[in-house]
């Protein structure tokens, strides 16, 4: 389990797993080739790109005010989904159950919905895509 707070700087987690929380004022959070359980990131200014490697059926909740989200996760995930943004897009690479798409919000399924995966922006891009386990994520 690990809690990393900053006021400024940017926050790279590389291959975690277990239970994660981040919070920074100004900086991008990248977490590279995760395997986390549960994880809570809130970024005030900044980008946060979550690569995962073990499907999600725990708590994943990211939120930014200005800032993209960017969630790559392997197929299996096992979650409720809610994507939003108040003034940006939402992008969904993924087909769900009882799924709801518009611009703002995509909201849906994954498997029996044992866990959730919630992302939100106030001022930014939401986007959720299935992982391309070869690829390396840019920072």
């Amino acid at each position: 389990n690990a809690t990393i707070e900053t006021k400024s700087g940017d926050v790279l987690v590389s291959e975690s797993d277990g239970s994660l929380n981040v919070r920074t004022s100004s900086g991008d959070v990248l977490l590279y080739a995760c395997s986390v359980k549960t994880a809570g990131i809130e970024a005030a200014a900044g980008n946060v790109r979550m690569d995962l490697t073990r499907p999600v059926t725990g708590h994943l909740s990211a939120r930014t005010v200005s800032g993209d989200l960017t969630l790559d996760l392997p197929d299996g995930s096992d979650a409720r989904v809610s994507l939003r943004t108040l003034r940006g897009n939402v992008h969904c690479g993924f087909e769900m159950q009882e799924e709801s798409r518009d611009r703002l919000t995509v909201t849906g399924r994954l498997g029996s919905g044992q866990g959730t995966i919630d992302l939100s922006a106030v001022n930014g891009v939401v986007s959720a895509n299935l992982r391309d386990a070869t690829a390396t994520p840019e920072a």
